[in-house]
């Protein structure tokens, strides 16, 4: 065990935010970089077109892997993301919880 000998002290602490905060931590919020993460972000995906899907608002659900890339592409005829408050909009893709 090494020992660190810096001192640790409130000068220490750094508050990271958005985008940082995801970019320099992202196991906090997908917890795995490799496969597990990447199918739990899938699974998110797929889990929000169900939930469209069982509310009734929804047809159909299409899961597509790209055998050239490995892209996953989920879609469905859902109610789709609202864009008529463009701050709200943008929030959906740039702040997180928003929903």
């Amino acid at each position: 065990m090494s020992k660190n000998t810096e001192k640790y002290t409130s000068s220490s602490i750094k508050t990271l935010h958005f985008p940082e905060n995801v970019r320099t931590r992202p196991t906090m919020y997908i917890s795995f970089l490799e496969m597990p993460g990447i199918y739990h972000l899938l699974k998110e995906a797929v889990d929000n077109s169900v939930d469209e899907f069982n509310a009734g608002h929804g047809k159909e659900i299409q899961v597509i892997i790209s055998n050239d890339n490995g892209f996953i592409n989920v879609t469905d005829s859902g109610r789709g993301i609202p864009h008529d408050d463009e701050k709200k909009f943008y929030s959906i893709f740039n702040e997180l919880h928003s929903g």
